[in-house]
């Protein structure tokens, strides 16, 4: 058997000492980034895994970052790609990545978070479906626990998060409707409690206020297990008297339930109705090459809030790293 590569075979391979090697996997920013992605480059060449055990007898750390997520009976495409992209991210590093869940519509997301923190059973936890007046965020800055978020809350303290601009999806969206001469839209929404609908309401309100065209935003579709049930309420909406001519959507599943929804009612894309939405990676427009659509990175968020998470644990200090992914058009959507 062979023996297990260990921090001292990476400083063989590297040429760097091992404190050097120790501190690159760990993402240390006094390290330069040249020398982090090539130690963390051979520790996964080599298979690399960092003994857990023996870091949380030496420093007392769990070296465990927790991902909360609120789910109901299955794991979304988006859920999936966070999780694997975090887990990808820390693989080279010591930490290690635990997720636990809580149903989105019975569950309690603040006691989710509360037995991570109150069970030591981690260093910092991960959150989304964040609220502008976040239960979850409170608590924690007010315990001093180290975490991060997918997404923005309106708590004034500095905080490491990572975003998405869906205000500037919502400008893009509803100018890309507008151009195909779409004058009522409804958007179907994210849950009103959280602060990416704000953002997507304002974006799109701000480009449809001065043309006068009309809006609407459908709620209990996004993050809905029924699929037949989410069909049948943009069905109700697009055979009704005000029926819209353009639909903006924020998921893959919900572009296709609303691509359902036409055929249903008999209507045609891009003649009767057009269509804009967010996705994880542009699937929609393989099979409906009239609609519009942008992706999301979700892997790049999962990678900075895993290195964002390392970071407030290991530099408490620090001003918390914070990004804001601005999207932009994609001219073939156009």
């Amino acid at each position: 058997m062979k023996p297990k590569p260990t921090l001292k075979t990476i400083a063989q391979l590297s040429g760097f000492a091992v404190p050097t090697v120790s501190r690159a996997l760990s993402d240390a920013p006094d390290i330069a980034q040249a020398t982090r992605d090539r130690v963390q480059a051979i520790a996964r060449e080599i298979g690399y895994s960092p003994n857990r055990g023996g870091l949380r007898l030496r420093t007392g750390k769990t070296f465990t970052i927790a991902l909360v997520l609120g789910i109901e009976d299955r794991v979304s495409d988006h859920a999936g790609r966070l999780i694997a992209s975090v887990a990808n991210t820390l693989r080279a590093t010591p930490y290690n990545l635990i997720v636990t869940t809580f149903s989105q519509s019975a569950g309690d997301p603040l006691g989710a978070v509360k037995q991570v923190v109150e069970n030591g059973l981690a260093d910092a936890i991960l959150i989304e479906q964040i609220e502008p007046r976040d239960a979850r965020v409170r608590y924690m800055l007010d315990a001093g626990f180290p975490f991060a978020t997918m997404g923005r809350c309106d708590w004034p303290e500095p905080m490491a998060s990572y975003d998405f601009d869906n205000r500037a999806f919502g400008e893009i969206a509803a100018r890309g409707l507008l151009a195909r001469g779409r004058r009522r839209l409804l958007c179907l929404a994210p849950p009103a409690a959280q602060s990416y609908a704000r953002h997507l309401r304002e974006g799109i309100e701000a480009v449809l206020a001065p043309g006068g065209a009309r809006f609407g935003m459908l709620e209990g579709i996004l993050g809905n297990p029924d699929r037949a049930a989410c069909e049948a309420l943009i069905a109700g909406k697009l055979a009704g008297p005000e029926r819209p001519d353009g639909l903006i959507c924020c998921s893959t599943t919900d572009a296709l339930a609303a691509l359902k929804a036409m055929r249903a009612c008999g209507l045609v894309l891009g003649r009767d109705v057009d269509l804009y939405t967010k996705e994880t990676i542009p699937l929609v427009r393989d099979f409906a090459p009239e609609a519009m659509s942008l992706t999301e990175d979700v892997e790049a968020a999962g990678r900075f809030l895993a290195q964002a998470a390392i970071a407030v644990i290991e530099q408490p200090d620090a001003t918390p790293p914070h990004h804001l992914a601005v999207p932009e058009a994609d001219a073939e959507s156009l």
